[in-house]
């Protein structure tokens, strides 16, 4: 079993304020095999599909994510202003194929790549199955 560091870390000060990330892993562990990597000012954070509720401390904070297959891939990150006690909304959406970055940001994101996948799978599969009708019509005698 994988041990995180302790998160959040320790503050500076005893009594630091505290905010919250919620960040919004869009997909389902069926449709995208992989979940995603997040990361908070470095630290790894456990994370699901669906709404992550993440303590952090309140000011700046950066978040990562990212996906690993073979390489890793869908990355995207931005730097937070997370106010004392406040809740700070993101949305992250994996992208369809591993050569494009993620999409994060503060509304419902579009997987990004979606021209590229279906001109690499789509596109291919129409020319066989006309290859197909026309050479079973070409055939009868």
């Amino acid at each position: 079993m994988t041990q995180y560091p302790q998160w959040p870390p320790a503050p500076q000060q005893p009594s630091a304020p505290t905010g919250m990330i919620r960040l919004d892993l869009q997909g389902s562990q069926w449709s995208n095999l992989v979940v995603p990597t997040v990361k908070i000012n470095g630290y790894p954070v456990p994370v699901r599909y669906g709404l992550n509720d993440l303590p952090v401390w309140a000011g700046v904070n950066d978040l990562h994510v990212h996906c690993q297959w073979a390489w890793q891939y869908g990355v995207a990150e931005e730097r937070l202003e997370v106010p004392p006690g406040a809740v700070v909304e993101r949305h992250y959406a994996m992208p369809w194929m591993t050569f494009f970055k993620g999409a994060l940001g503060p509304t419902k994101q579009k997987r990004p790549g979606l021209g590229c996948f279906v001109s690499v799978f789509a596109v291919p599969g129409v020319i066989i199955v006309l290859a197909v009708i026309i050479g079973a019509m070409n055939s009868r005698p």
